[in-house]
């Protein structure tokens, strides 16, 4: 029966309906709907856990701004503002203003978290790679995925899997979630985004050219400079010695006659060919050649694809 009491309680609709009802479920829904990753709508209805394990594009960082000032200053401020007039004036119960107190500490708090946080989602591993397009999914126990040189075959393969039984997420380059499907626990969407981030990083590594230089059983070239690659062939080659078989392996796969401009007398195919000046030179068959592109492998698996113009004099 308090006029004080009544009077807060028509402030305290106003403020609930202005700040909640057409502020948040009504402005902010909209700007939140058009977040394709959904991590602004997940902040908006209170799922704070679930939307901090999702990475937010660039053009998602102002609506995320906006859900967070929305929450604190168009419901959590106001009503706890009016909760503390009515511990004063109508109930006179000076030990629960200490609990409105800690609970605007808590918002202010949440508030700072939120608009000072990362793009990368917490838990997400980050790396310098730099890869494809990537497409992951969690299948019971474990990630899945796949990746891609564009966005529109990558999408394709997302537009696949939504709706599907999986979650599933849809990397950009730079490992920012571009659009995910279902819901799970952060421990596994940590796993889609591990498998992203290793493909990733192996994607990179694809992508950068590598040549390894065999010569019989050993390595004697390792770089990434094919014309140091190709100097090398034929400095060999130059001591007349075709008994010797020699190979370029580029990205473990062996370079055959005729590619990067090399002459078809690099090549190995089991059979014989007389120069202008007589010689012979040997063709080795294609077990040979398995052989060598197998010792390039091994070295590429144990030492890394190389980063430098490294030798290993012969």
């Amino acid at each position: 029966d308090s006029p004080i009491a009544q009077n807060l309680s028509i402030w305290m609709c106003g403020t609930y309906f202005a700040g909640v009802i057409v502020g948040q479920w009504i402005v902010v829904w909209h700007l939140a709907m058009k977040d394709e990753t959904h991590a602004c709508l997940m902040k908006l209805i209170h799922m704070d856990a679930l939307a901090s394990g999702i990475s937010l594009p660039d053009d998602s960082k102002q609506t995320w701004f906006i859900v967070n000032m929305a929450r604190t200053f168009g419901e959590d401020i106001p009503q706890a503002f009016q909760q503390t007039l009515f511990l004063i004036y109508v109930k006179q119960n000076y030990f629960m203003i200490v609990s409105v107190a800690v609970s605007v500490a808590s918002s202010v708090k949440a508030l700072h978290d939120a608009v000072s946080r990362a793009s990368i989602a917490a838990g997400a591993k980050v790396t310098e790679a730099q890869g494809r397009i990537v497409v992951a999914w969690h299948v019971t126990d474990h990630a899945e995925g796949e990746f891609f040189d564009n966005l529109a075959d990558a999408q394709r393969k997302y537009d696949v899997l939504n709706g599907g039984q999986w979650a599933v997420r849809l990397y950009d380059e730079d490992l920012k979630v571009l659009s995910q499907y279902g819901s799970m626990g952060q421990s596994k969407w940590a796993q889609l985004d591990d498998f992203a981030n290793t493909k990733a990083k192996d994607a990179a590594a694809d992508l950068s050219a590598y040549y390894v230089v065999v010569l019989e059983a050993e390595v004697v070239l390792r770089t990434i400079d094919l014309d140091a690659a190709k100097s090398r062939l034929q400095e060999y080659y130059g001591q007349q010695q075709p008994e010797r078989l020699i190979v370029l392996v580029e990205n473990k796969k062996v370079v055959r006659d005729g590619e990067h401009g090399l002459p078809a007398r690099y090549g190995a195919h089991g059979s014989t060919e007389m120069t202008e000046d007589g010689k012979i030179n040997f063709w080795w068959g294609e077990e040979s050649i398995k052989n060598m592109n197998d010792i390039a492998q091994v070295d590429v698996d144990t030492n890394g694809p190389p980063g430098t113009h490294t030798e290993n004099q012969a």
